[in-house]
C-alpha cells in the first residue's frame, strides 16, 4: 500500500492511496493468480486522539482484477475493472514524527 494524505480536522485525514492484494495457488502442472488492486481517495478517522489508538477507514476508486492461469502451454489472462471500495479500521501506534498504522 502506497498513500498520500492531509489533515482534514483535528481527527481526521484524506488522501489517495493505492493499495493491492494477490492470491497464488499451485498444484501439479497447474498455477492460478488473481491481483487486485484499488486506486483510491481514503478517509482515516481516529476515534480518541489524532495519530494514537483504534481508527476507522474507508476507500473508494477504481478497482481492478487481474487473473493468470498457467497449465504448462503459457500464460492466459483476463481482467476487470470498475468501481470498488474497501472498509476497514485498525491501531495505529504513535512514534512522534512517524506512525505505524496495523490495519
Amino acid at each position: 500500500m502506497l498513500g498520500f494524505y492531509k489533515h482534514h480536522n483535528p481527527k481526521s485525514l484524506m488522501g489517495v492511496v493505492i493499495s493491492g492484494k494477490s492470491d497464488d495457488v499451485s498444484e501439479v502442472g497447474v498455477s492460478i493468480s488473481i491481483k487486485y488492486y484499488l486506486y483510491s481517495l481514503s478517509y482515516i478517522k481516529y476515534l480518541e486522539q489524532f495519530g494514537k489508538g483504534f481508527y476507522i477507514r474507508g476507500d473508494a476508486g477504481y478497482a481492478k482484477a487481474l487473473l493468470t492461469v498457467n497449465m504448462g502451454l503459457g500464460d492466459v489472462s483476463a481482467s476487470e475493472g470498475g468501481f470498488g471500495f474497501l472498509i476497514g479500521g485498525g491501531y495505529s501506534f504513535d512514534f512522534k514524527h512517524t506512525r505505524l498504522l496495523i490495519g
